[in-house]
């Protein structure tokens, strides 16, 4: 399996690197982002808001 490779532009040393991600795992991971985007939308504002809220005082 192949690597990618993430590269600082700035110094040309390479960071990282990673497996490349088969078809199969990138539909997975695709259809997960999907479901937990519509499971996010349907949330009420109030507890987005507050989920939101709280990363922030995290940061």
């Amino acid at each position: 399996m192949s690597q990618y490779a993430v590269t600082n532009p700035a110094t040309g040393v390479v960071e990282a690197t990673y497996p490349t991600a088969t078809d199969g795992q990138i539909q997975e991971a695709l259809a997960a982002a999907d479901a937990a985007y519509a499971d996010w939308s349907r949330s009420a504002l109030e507890q987005r808001v507050a989920l939101l809220e709280k990363v922030a005082d995290i940061y």
